[in-house]
């Protein structure tokens, strides 16, 4: 069974005499250094040697993870004596390894290759276990997979992690190894944040991309058509936040949610966005949708379109300017029922508090905003969706 580390500062946990701690802290070390020893005595090709010399810091870098107040004292000290002992060689090999291309990818592999660590994600209410670099390089779980049997035979991708996991799931991840992770995704997946390359990205080629990736695209794709339909004196930012705040109750940006058929009438809310029927049908009025198909609406750069331009064209202007009271409209309609509209702006500001007020509410969520564009969480105080989450916190309050 792996080794269990932690994470974070705190007490050693009790239970084992320090002998016994010291043993646990010194075992991969040692292990690591004996590697290393067979390393530089020219044992073995250049990968051999480079794989040793990222045991060692392995080693060193778990006994620093175990407890932090060891960091300072113990792994400095010890990787500057292992630098100090290397011949040019092996230096110049390690100076390669933490090139800018490769610097993420090999400190990841230092820290928790040579000792994995096993993580318990839930996922949609049952917990799944993973190792740690089973999700750091997205790999196959082997132990799922016999090939003696035909029925597992060309299942394995649906037991990737990548696939698997959405913005929560990172959330549960221990902060380094999550912020690896992203890292990795954005510098593998980087050819998905160009605009350039938007409106020709159907649904099942987003499926293969990593959902933080995703999301990022999306909210890129939000505040460009905020900036373009927005109307004169809305502060493009504000404007983003709005749509985001829509697009967040509606599916959250989640391709599984894109689809919501009401079961009385038969008619199905399309995209990020969930564009109705109606709206659909008017939309293709317009030139910029005239040649869209029920399919097309249900791809983001699509259905982020439609939906930013039926907010501001035209639930905005119907409202006479009111986002508030537009906000409603884009759920309910003009003439709906004044309850689901107000329920609807409540759920909007929900949102709007949960991402862009209170920014610690998901690391996974910062990050994707912060890499999507800092705007989003420059000026919200000036935003009209904070007033209304306060009257309505007040309101609350009085009750």
């Amino acid at each position: 069974m792996p080794l269990r580390l932690r994470f974070g500062k705190g007490p050693v946990p009790s239970g084992k005499s320090w002998a016994g701690k010291w043993c646990l802290l010194l075992v991969p070390a040692a292990c690591a250094v004996g590697l290393l020893a067979l390393s530089v005595s020219g044992i073995g090709r250049p990968t051999t040697r480079l794989q040793a010399l990222s045991g060692a810091f392995a080693g060193l870098r778990a006994m620093a993870v175990h407890d932090p107040r060891l960091h300072r004292r113990v792994f400095t000290s010890y990787s500057n004596r292992l630098v100090q002992g290397m011949d040019k060689a092996d230096q110049d090999l390690l100076a390669r390894a933490l090139s800018d291309g490769n610097r993420a990818y090999d400190r990841a592999r230092w820290r928790y290759g040579l000792m994995p660590v096993e993580l318990g994600i839930v996922i949609d209410g049952v917990e799944h276990r993973f190792l740690s670099d089973e999700i750091l390089f997205n790999r196959y779980r082997r132990n799922y997979l016999d090939l003696r049997d035909s029925s597992s035979f060309g299942t394995r991708g649906e037991f990737l992690p990548w696939e698997m996991f959405r913005s929560v799931q990172y959330d549960q991840l221990p902060r380094p190894l999550g912020q690896l992770i992203l890292q990795l995704q954005i510098d593998r997946y980087r050819r998905y944040l160009q605009p350039s390359l938007w409106p020709g990205i159907g649904v099942q080629e987003w499926r293969t991309v990593p959902d933080p990736v995703l999301k990022i695209a999306a909210y890129r794709m939000v505040r460009y058509w905020a900036g373009i339909y927005a109307p004169e004196g809305m502060r493009r930012e504000e404007a983003a936040r709005i749509v985001a705040s829509i697009g967040r109750v509606e599916s959250l940006f989640d391709l599984d949610k894109m689809v919501h058929r009401d079961p009385a009438t038969g008619r199905a809310d399309l995209g990020f966005l969930q564009i109705s029927e109606p709206l659909r049908r008017r939309l293709r009025g317009l030139s910029e949708f005239r040649d869209c198909s029920d399919s097309d609406f249900l791809k983001p750069w699509v259905s982020i379109r439609a939906g930013a331009y039926s907010f501001f064209s035209i639930f905005l202007e119907g409202a006479g300017g009111d986002v508030l009271e537009a906000i409603g409209h884009y759920n309910a309609g003009r003439h709906g029922p004044r309850e689901r509209a107000e329920e609807y702006l409540e759920a909007v500001a929900g949102q709007f508090q949960r991402a862009f007020v209170r920014r610690t509410y998901s690391p996974t969520l910062r990050f994707i905003l912060m890499t999507a564009h800092g705007d989003y969480v420059r000026g919200v105080e000036e935003d009209r969706l904070y007033a209304a989450q306060r009257s309505q916190s007040a309101s609350k309050g009085k009750r």
